[in-house]
């Protein structure tokens, strides 16, 4: 079933799911978000996104194994260009 894009907070869905995923991350394992503080709203849908960073980050953290180590989740505007 295909659900309708809607307007969204980049910022914010990413800081929610990573919140929520805290606790399923090993001890010594940390995330850091860097956003810009201009960063625009975004058409998507929000479920999707959320299982996207979940997997992103989980995988992440899997590949950093038993060290300690940050996963660093970043976010830019890019200027589009036709095509």
């Amino acid at each position: 079933v295909e659900r309708p894009l809607v307007s969204l907070d980049l910022r914010e869905v990413v800081a929610d799911t990573i919140a929520l995923l805290s606790s399923a991350l090993p001890g010594g394992h940390s995330v850091r978000l860097t956003f810009p503080a201009e960063l625009p709203r975004v058409l998507g849908d929000e479920s999707q996104l959320r299982q996207m960073v979940m997997n992103l980050v989980l995988n992440a953290s899997q590949a950093i194994g038993d060290r300690d180590g940050t996963v660093i989740v970043s976010a830019s505007r890019v200027a589009s260009s036709s095509v």
